[in-house]
């Protein structure tokens, strides 16, 4: 989560709701996602993406589609209250209910350049920002009965909006939908960046004053450099990723570097596997920091 606090979202002013309204939501990242909609609002309208699907043994990671019929929607206020810990996104349609459900089913899996089926976590904001976000390939058929994809931007706490060009098309799905290279690309991108963002509360929360003269948006995209920087010097997992960035909360880029013993462990031209140097520079750090 990128604030310590639980920010509350707005929508905004020019929304309509005369439209289809939903929110796709990921039960990866809201666990026990069914159960809580039903707490929070017993009349709910939903759809478990994974049903009647052969994917419907997964059914309790599926992506929940929820229809929204007012402002005051318990589930949307939850939503709203809750939009830095990536929940899922807004969707405003123009066709019925069931053509939007039976829309998002069929993108539940998709088809990859190399032609393999690969099942895709369509509720997860990130993978909608690498879907939606190229528009060359972000055809009304990516889009289909929804006009408007909103995506919570995690650190501006501000609204993304994809829309959709042209006219609704026709329902197919006969086959699955196909991702080009780029859209692979970005989703490769939204990986490594959704672990940027995890690193971004992580750093905000143990380190609250490192490059803190930085607007959060440039403190999340320092951030992003800190941890490519990481990956050129041979610290490749997401642990290790962590470990090189708490010793800049610790210490600051300026002491690592000056260090001797330190700047020599970062080398990767150094003999000692990565996971070897980054534990030694981790020992190192928290002696350094504590003398």
């Amino acid at each position: 989560m990128i604030n310590a606090k639980k920010p509350t979202l707005c929508l905004p002013d020019d929304f309509s709701w005369e439209q289809t309204v939903a929110l796709l939501l990921d039960a990866v990242q809201v666990k026990t996602l069914l159960p809580r909609l039903f707490q929070w609002d017993p009349e709910v309208t939903v759809e478990v993406i994974y049903l009647r699907t052969r994917f419907a043994q997964f059914r309790a990671l599926s992506p929940c589609l929820v229809r929204l019929k007012e402002p005051s929607d318990p589930i949307l206020e939850q939503f709203l209250a809750h939009v830095g810990e990536h929940w899922g996104y807004l969707l405003a349609c123009d066709a019925p209910w069931e053509q939007v459900a039976a829309h998002w089913r069929w993108l539940a899996s998709v088809e990859h350049p190399s032609g393999e089926e690969m099942l895709l976590r369509i509720a997860d904001p990130a993978v909608a920002h690498a879907v939606f976000s190229d528009t060359v390939s972000s055809t009304s058929t990516l889009f289909g009965p929804c006009l408007r994809v909103m995506v919570v931007n995690a650190v501006s706490d501000g609204w993304r909006h994809y829309t959709r060009a042209g006219e609704r098309p026709a329902p197919n799905h006969a086959a699955l939908y196909r991702l080009n290279e780029r859209q692979v690309e970005l989703l490769n991108e939204a990986s490594f960046d959704k672990n940027v963002t995890e690193l971004y509360g992580h750093m905000g929360e143990f380190f609250p004053d490192y490059r803190m003269d930085l607007q959060p948006q440039q403190r999340w995209q320092h951030l992003r450099g800190l941890a490519k920087r990481a990956v050129e010097l041979g610290f490749e997992s997401e642990a290790d990723i962590w470990l090189y960035a708490n010793a800049h909360g610790f210490l600051g880029e300026q002491r690592l570097v000056a260090d001797p013993e330190i700047a020599s462990l970062l080398n990767p031209a150094s003999p000692l596997p990565p996971s070897t140097r980054i534990a030694m520079i981790t020992t190192l750090v928290e002696r350094r920091s504590h003398p």
